[in-house]
């Protein structure tokens, strides 16, 4: 070009996503990953400092981008490669939260109300092929996509999208042929939403909860109030679930579970009156302790006396 030679390269970067001469994405991950990693570990060192939902709102805003950036198109990179970044958010997970390491990494991610990477992944790619059927991106998007042949009778597919053939496993993961299959499974209420924002209330499969008293309170508190929550706190029942003691008995006897300390050990009596006093009447004990479904139980209030 303009008698300049141009030289040949392993990877080149556009737009800020590496291509490489063998079609794969581990030049781009790599990169992508040592910058998140890089992000983490600003992230741990202000983990005592801020409190929860300032953790949060920073993963979300310099550090799952990074993840993210251009997912649609190298979504079909590696099993390896998708559980590295996952490993990224786990991680953000555990700063967030100070779990422990052993604690449920699903479980943690369903207190937090985090979908998975991939399944935000694939939300993008059904997101990109809403605005490609209805005319919402360039010309150059929309033309790709096959046109549906028109047949003589009404059959059942006739409003899906043609399958494009693919000779090769590699062409039939690139984000056309791959996002193709998946929105064809599509209800056809998704795929007929009126707007955009529509189609992405649809695309959910849960509806969060909101985290208000998850995130109130001092940092040491918020802390604590997880790792009872996730089982993963120091009582003697969560660790002889991890094998790290030999018995969940507490002193008084019984099991030392996250209800039988806040509300019926008798070593915390005053310490239990002296916290409780202060509680509006009566007293909510799904709003003190929520592990793995709603504590169904009554107990007497210890200061206005009546059953909650």
């Amino acid at each position: 070009m303009d008698n300049t030679t141009i030289p040949s390269v392993n990877n080149h970067n556009h737009l800020g996503l590496t291509l490489s001469e063998d079609a794969k994405w581990k030049g781009h991950i790599t990169l992508t990953l040592n910058k998140a990693w890089q992000r983490i570990g600003i992230l741990r060192t202000l983990k005592f400092v801020v409190n929860r939902s300032t953790l949060e709102n920073m993963y979300f805003w310099f550090i799952r981008p990074t993840l993210e950036y251009a997912d649609v198109v190298w979504d079909n990179c590696t099993n390896v490669l998708k559980q590295d970044i996952e490993d990224v958010q786990i991680e953000a997970a555990r700063t967030v939260t100070r779990a422990t390491k052993l604690c449920n990494t699903q479980h943690m991610l369903s207190e937090l109300q985090w979908d998975s990477l991939e399944s935000r992944r694939k939300n993008h790619r059904l997101g990109l092929m809403y605005k490609m059927n209805t005319g919402l991106t360039p010309h150059y998007l929309s033309n790709l996509l096959p046109t549906a042949s028109q047949d003589r009778y009404a059959l059942r597919n006739s409003e899906n999208t043609p399958f494009i053939p693919c000779k090769t496993k590699l062409y039939s993961d690139f984000y056309i042929p791959a996002t193709i299959r998946q929105w064809n499974n599509l209800p056809h209420s998704a795929r007929n939403a009126q707007s955009l924002q529509v189609f992405k209330t649809k695309l959910q499969t849960q509806k969060h909860k909101p985290t208000i008293n998850y995130n109130s309170g001092a940092r040491f508190n918020q802390i604590l109030h997880c790792r009872l929550r996730l089982g993963c706190s120091s009582l003697n029942h969560d660790r002889y679930k991890k094998h790290i003691t030999h018995s969940p008995l507490c002193t008084c006897g019984q099991a030392e579970t996250q209800g039988n300390y806040l509300l019926h050990c008798p070593n915390h009596i005053s310490q239990r009156h002296q916290y409780f006093r202060n509680l509006p009447c009566p007293i909510t004990v799904n709003n003190l302790l929520y592990v793995g479904g709603p504590i169904t139980s009554r107990h007497k209030c210890p200061n206005c006396h009546e059953l909650t």
